[in-house]
């Protein structure tokens, strides 16, 4: 018949038939790919010094039972976008990574070096699923960008996290497991985010000290809703990787930013001579690869980071992750 390719003496059927096979496993192995809004809840924004806006969740743990997660990151901008790769740092304090190891250098160099150095720095957040149960910021969005009711990703900053640490560890006082409970046994996290005063060009942070835990617990529903809300949890530690930038585009980024001859030898020394296909000066002179010594374990105070103190007052840091929070949020 014509056009029956199965009948022609140009294509073998067995071969057709597997790529077919493959072409279909492909298919169903794609996960769903999701924008970060679909996710992630923005940042909650601020209300005044005096009035904070506030807002009510339950914390939930993920599908394997994990309850939140602390990640390091660097977010900085170069060309016109936003990049916020993952830290290696995440994973144990020990690993090496090349943005730390530059923000180190920098450091020690000039007051222009230092400056570029708290740019990039190593920064902090945690992440963890919730159940948002009162968004103020809904009664502006339209009906298919509303929150409430639905589960999302938070990422949250130290001040917190220090309040949730404090509950769950405080044996004598504190909610423990429960303030994590979907059911009968848990209770709501009221986020209530204050404004600082003004500074001098007007610019204001926020604060999250009023925000405390709710004093009666209560359900999100009957079972049977609560099963349905654990479904659509997400997979912190599958999220936090997918955070991680490959080392070509480590590279690249590096060499945009003038900071790959900061540590270029040392990545050399920690992942190898070739990497991407970029190869050290004395492989492309002698053609050949050479050896990689493996790295070694460093005491805790010979640890290559970038030093707490930057010659910025500590406000003035947390305010840099305030920025690159809500850029974030933008992207």
């Amino acid at each position: 018949m014509k056009g029956d390719i199965m009948a022609s003496k140009w294509i073998k059927k067995d071969l057709f038939d597997q790529f077919v096979e493959e072409k279909q496993n492909e298919e169903a192995s794609k996960k769903p790919t999701s924008r970060r809004s679909d996710m992630v809840w923005q940042t909650p924004t601020m209300g005044t010094q005096d009035k904070p806006k506030v807002y009510e969740v339950r914390l939930l743990p993920d599908p394997k039972g994990q309850f939140y997660k602390r990640f390091y990151y660097h977010g900085f901008k170069s060309g016109d976008r936003w990049y916020f790769p993952l830290c290696e740092k995440t994973y144990d304090f020990y690993n090496w990574c090349p943005f730390c190891a530059a923000a180190s250098k920098l450091y020690t160099g000039t007051q222009a070096d230092k400056t570029l150095a708290s740019t990039i720095k190593r920064k902090e957040k945690f992440v963890g699923n919730i159940f948002i149960i009162d968004d103020p910021r809904d009664a502006e969005r339209d009906a298919e960008n509303k929150v409430v009711n639905t589960v999302k990703l938070y990422e949250f900053p130290g001040e917190v996290e220090q309040k949730i640490k404090g509950t769950i560890t405080d044996v004598k006082h504190g909610l423990g497991a429960s303030v994590f409970d979907p059911g009968d046994e848990g209770y709501n996290f009221i986020i209530k985010v204050r404004a600082t005063k003004p500074t001098k060009d007007g610019k204001t942070w926020p604060v999250y000290a009023d925000s405390e835990f709710a004093r009666k617990s209560s359900s999100l529903g009957t079972d049977k809703e609560i099963q349905k809300i654990m479904e659509k949890t997400f997979d912190i530690n599958e999220y936090v990787s997918t955070q991680k930038m490959s080392d070509e585009d480590i590279i690249t980024l590096m060499k945009n930013e003038m900071l790959w001859d900061l540590v270029k030898d040392e990545w050399s020394r920690y992942k190898g001579k070739v990497a991407n296909g970029v190869k050290t000066e004395s492989e492309k002179a002698s053609g050949k690869k050479e050896e990689t010594p493996k790295p070694t374990s460093k005491k805790k105070n010979e640890e290559e980071d970038v030093p707490s103190d930057l010659g910025l007052p500590p406000k003035e840091e947390d305010q840099d992750d305030a920025d690159l929070l809500r850029e974030l949020d933008e992207l």
